[in-house]
């Protein structure tokens, strides 16, 4: 890892590749690159994904994370953001937008029998 006076560090990916990330940033277990330019630091211990997002220097920010549990038999996914900008329903849905950025939170259920019902309305018989 080498430090930079900015506070920042060098981290390799589990591709091999080496990004520069913002102070504080990105500790994690397991550092993934996607190919569009997105960073997961995956975090066991916290069972949290951190988002992190390049600025206009190349540095890596966190601009999020997503958060998983179970409750009751059900799925619980949990996505904060200082960053909010907007949240969009479904592909072609109504766009809400984050004006006062007031929203930092999103939780979402999930339930395994709505995967029956989605595929039952989709695919005849």
């Amino acid at each position: 890892m080498t430090d930079f006076p900015d506070g920042s560090v060098l981290r390799e990916t589990i591709s091999g590749k080496w990004y520069r990330i913002a102070k504080g940033c990105g500790r994690s277990t397991l550092l993934l690159d996607l190919p569009n330019g997105i960073l997961l630091a995956i975090n066991v211990s916290s069972k949290m994904i951190e988002i992190l997002v390049p600025d206009k220097n190349e540095i890596y920010r966190r601009a999020g994370d997503v958060s998983f549990e179970i409750e009751n038999g059900k799925t619980i996914v949990h996505l904060f953001s200082e960053a909010l900008e907007e949240i969009q329903l479904d592909t072609q849905g109504t766009k809400i937008s984050n004006t006062f950025s007031e929203l930092t939170s999103i939780f979402a259920k999930l339930d395994l029998s709505k995967v029956e019902e989605w595929y039952t309305k989709r695919i005849p018989d």
